[in-house]
């Protein structure tokens, strides 16, 4: 979203981090708008959510890192490039990435392209769970178990088996010492109705993950699953549905892109042992 205004999330490196041909479309504006802007279409208020989702963990990371908060682990990070722009909040904080190493090879050889060598502050934890848990790809990492750290979890979590999603959680409290916390996003479609909930959006989403090969596997009441996650030792914070996002993120816009509905973002905290 290129040239969309007013600006919710700046990332000066995210051309930097896609392909050549994305980028070119993106570099013109009549391209981005023929191709790029129509073919992402039906998916801008998907790309809104993970938008917003940024937008909140970053805001929330200023204030950590003044709070003692040591560590950042990005969990799915993707083309993430959070440890390539804030250098002013990695100055106290180390960053760990965790992601399929397919995933990550292309990630470093294109930062290596731009950058040459990865920020020191950054380490990749290549993790392939379909054989290695989260717990084995953190025992070989440099990561701190007894360090205050902000986990984020974006944009994953739909593509995820239920049981998955609960052994990640799991996994992740077996690393966060208190005060800890974790920010994810998640669907609620075809768990609510009324406001904030899914309406007639799942079979839609549903159509059109599909096309693209990613099946929607796993969504959740959001009160069910915040009491699942704080049983093992949180506290809640915050929890925004769309509706929410949309109002804090995308108010008075003339373009109307908003949140999905049926999009949860939550935020909790590691309780006092």
């Amino acid at each position: 979203m290129r040239y969309e205004r007013p600006v919710v999330f700046a990332d000066d490196y995210a051309l930097d981090l896609v392909s050549a041909s994305a980028r070119f479309a993106c570099r013109s504006p009549f391209l981005y708008r023929l191709l790029l802007r129509r073919g992402v279409a039906p998916f801008r208020s998907f790309v809104a959510s993970t938008l917003s989702a940024m937008r909140y963990i970053e805001e929330r990371l200023s204030d950590a890192v003044h709070e003692g908060f040591t560590q950042y682990l990005v969990l799915g990070a993707g083309l993430d490039s959070f440890a390539l722009r804030r250098l002013d909040l990695c100055e106290s904080l180390r960053v760990f990435e965790v992601d399929h190493p397919v995933t990550q090879a292309l990630k470093r050889k294109r930062i290596e392209r731009f950058l040459g060598t990865p920020p020191a502050h950054l380490e990749f934890v290549p993790a392939d769970f379909e054989c290695e848990s989260l717990d084995e790809a953190l025992a070989a990492s440099r990561f701190d178990p007894t360090a205050r750290t902000l986990f984020s979890w974006i944009a994953s979590i739909p593509y995820i088996e239920e049981s998955s999603v609960h052994e990640t959680f799991r996994s992740i409290s077996r690393h966060a010492t208190e005060g800890s916390e974790i920010v994810f996003n998640f669907g609620s479609w075809g768990t609510q109705t009324g406001p904030g909930g899914s309406g007639g959006v799942n079979e839609h989403l549903q159509r059109a993950t599909r096309s693209r090969g990613e099946p929607l596997k796993s969504a959740f009441d959001p009160e069910a699953l915040l009491k699942a996650v704080c049983e093992q030792g949180y506290q809640r914070v915050e929890l925004l549905d769309g509706n929410a996002q949309t109002q804090r993120y995308f108010a008075d816009r003339s373009d109307g892109l908003h949140v999905v509905p049926g999009s949860q973002l939550a935020h909790v905290r590691r309780a006092d042992s």
